[in-house]
Order: structure tokens, then sequence, then C-alpha cells
């Protein structure tokens, strides 16, 4: 999986900051846009079927959650979703997808994310790039098992782990876009 952050630190140092994780899989994930069903695929000896399938939508839900769970732990305020910030996260994950990059510049180069921003705001943003499957003989990962690790993996990082436990954020939106065996998941927080 790849990270980046940027937010409450200069942007210049999110660039440096982006990390490499060991990269490790992910459960069957399809978006809800798909209508027809794909057909059975026989499994090869040293892969199972998957036990499960998700929405793009319930990877987001099931993310925003385990956030907030970190932030009470923390004794910091849960995170309200904010309509906008998801339809600009899930803007910005789907131009990932279709314009071929990573990264918290937008598809015209520009390195600013406070693309839409409230006046006298403050924001911060996460990303993450990941295969959706192992990569590795073995089972597919379960919903919790995905965003489990995915969590768990920003709040190793301290930039990532700053954003989600920053006390003025008080609203949050997550995208995540499916590109091949790629999930690009972003997390917008903003406050007040």
């Amino acid at each position: 999986m790849v990270c980046a952050f940027a937010g409450i630190e200069p942007i210049s140092s999110a660039k440096d900051r982006m990390l490499t994780f060991i990269e490790q899989g992910w459960g069957t994930i399809t978006t809800s846009s798909q209508s027809p069903t794909p057909a059975p695929v026989k499994p090869t000896p040293t892969e199972e079927k998957p036990s499960t399938q998700c929405t793009l939508e319930e990877v987001a839900s099931q993310i925003y959650t385990l956030i907030n769970e970190e932030r009470v732990k923390q004794g910091v305020n849960p995170l309200s979703i904010d309509p906008a910030l998801t339809s600009l996260a899930e803007e910005h994950s789907e131009s990932m997808v279709s314009n071929h990059f990573f990264g918290h510049e937008r598809a015209s180069g520009e390195r600013d994310f406070g693309w839409g921003m409230r006046p006298g705001s403050t924001r911060g943003e996460n990303i993450a790039k990941t295969p959706q499957r192992r990569l590795i003989p073995g089972p597919y990962l379960s919903l919790e098992e995905v965003t489990e690790w995915t969590v768990q993996c920003w709040m190793e990082s301290p930039g990532h782990r700053t954003n989600i436990l920053f006390p003025s954020f008080t609203r949050t939106g997550i995208g995540v876009s499916l590109s091949g065996e790629y999930l690009y998941i972003t997390q917008i927080f903003e406050g007040p």
C-alpha cells in the first residue's frame, strides 16, 4: 500500500513523507454502478474463492467508522460526514484513477489540495493506493481486514495520524475508486 498525507505540515513536506508500505491484499471490491455480474472464475489451487464482496461505499463507510473509533480512543471528538467533502474526495480518487497518477496534486498539476475550501477553515488530506488482492497466494481479505489494515497503516504514519487525530478537524469526506487491481482512497478533513 502506498499512502500520502497533506495538511497540517507544509505541502512540501508531504511529498517527502509519502510512505510505501508492504503491499498486502484486498478482498474483491466492486463499484455499485456495476450491474452485470461477472462470470464465476474457478479458483486455481493456490487461491481461494473470495468470501465476501462489498461496494466502494462500504469501504468508505467502514474507514469512517474506524477513524472515529481512533479519535474517540484518543479523547478527540468524532468527525461528521460532510457531503461536499465526500464529493471532493470521490472526485479526487476518480481523478487519480482516470489520469493515472497518485498524489495530492489535481489533474491540472496544481499541488494545492485546498480546492473548494471554506473561508477560514483548515484542511488535511490522506490518500492511499493499494492492491485489492494479496500479492502472495492465500485467501482474500474481508472488508474488516482491509479497512482495519488501511487505518492501522495510517495510524502508524506520523503525518496520517496527525491528520486523523487533529482536534480542529470536525468534518470529513471519504472517496474510494477502483482501477484494475488498485483501490485509490482519499480522505479529506476540515474544520471549523
